[in-house]
């Protein structure tokens, strides 16, 4: 408590600072989805009915036979996954049974198909295939709202077997593919990676890989911008340099400046440090 009279912070500096602030963490909250998927892959999931040529389509993107395919309808019955590599983004190609009416289906079919209904939930991307011939383009998008798929979820519809076609209409929203002639692939894989892949992986932009990574700079801006609503409300200097500290441990606990017990049972909690 000095004698002297302190005056009052000048706000307008401190606004400037706090609005590149929140503009920044913003910025690096959005690559926590692209930072996952560097370390642990993103998952695509191959939908559509049988003998769409999804098995097919699998084999030629990763240019070996890891799905077993045949003409007959209903050969995939088991989620089969293959790794890929897409543009130095590791992915996970998730193959699974055909979708189709239950009329007529054993029930090793009906438990496939429930298996598939499982995979979208969790895919980074869900491939929509029918064929270029007879599109089922709403019935699928249908059945992902039957099972109640968010829509957060993107999707890609697919048109295959293009070569049993005279001639092909090329449109904006479909990528026409055919898995037997090796078409269309190009376009596939370059739709896949603006779908998958945000920022630059060239430069040397940071990626948050970790949830408590997340958790630390959601803290961080949240206390930013209540540190903000204190200046513009004129409250007391003691609450803005309160939320401006909590915003500080926050990147402190981030950086690993301030390894707290906490901080520590938090990383060491995913480790095995052996016996």
């Amino acid at each position: 408590f000095p004698e002297d009279e302190l005056g009052e912070a000048n706000s307008e500096p401190l606004l400037a600072v706090t609005t590149q602030l929140q503009n920044d963490l913003n910025t690096l909250l959005q690559s926590a989805s692209m930072g996952q998927r560097l370390t642990q892959g993103a998952r695509v999931v191959l939908l559509g009915p049988p003998n769409v040529g999804k098995s097919t389509l699998l084999n030629t993107i990763i240019g070996e036979d890891r799905a077993l395919v045949f003409d007959q309808p209903g050969t995939t019955r088991d989620v089969l996954e293959a790794n890929w590599i897409l543009n130095g983004v590791p992915i996970s190609l998730i193959d699974v049974a055909g979708v189709r009416d239950h009329e007529g289906m054993d029930p090793v079919e009906r438990m496939g198909i429930e298996k598939a209904k499982q995979e979208v939930h969790r895919a980074d991307l869900i491939l929509l295939l029918s064929e270029a011939q007879a599109p089922q383009d709403e019935s699928l998008s249908q059945l992902l709202v039957a099972w109640a798929v968010s829509t957060e979820i993107p999707r890609l519809r697919i048109h295959t077997k293009i070569d049993l076609l005279a001639q092909t209409v090329r449109s904006s929203d479909v990528v026409l593919v055919s898995a037997q002639k090796n078409e269309g692939l190009k376009d596939l894989k370059a739709a896949m990676a603006a779908i998958l892949i945000t920022g630059d992986l060239s430069t040397d932009e940071v990626f948050l890989t970790r949830q408590r990574q997340k958790d630390e700079v959601q803290h961080c801006l949240n206390a930013v911008m209540e540190a903000e609503r204190a200046l513009e409300n004129k409250w007391a200097d003691e609450v803005i340099t309160s939320e401006l500290r909590s915003a500080a441990t926050a990147l402190d606990r981030l950086l690993g400046l301030d390894l707290n017990e906490d901080v520590l049972d938090s990383i060491f909690s995913k480790f095995c440090i052996g016996k």
